[in-house]
């Protein structure tokens, strides 16, 4: 039997809520494309 697992990366986005790691504080001081989120168009 073979499996082929799709989609299994994280599913919240960057920065995470209340999350206060480097990569998240960095997201947060950048901002702009650094924040995963739908584009507002």
């Amino acid at each position: 039997m073979k499996l082929k697992i799709l989609g299994s990366a994280a599913a919240e986005g960057v920065p995470a809520l209340f999350c206060v790691c480097p990569v998240c504080q960095a997201a947060r001081e950048n901002g702009g494309r650094d924040i995963r989120r739908p584009d507002p168009q």
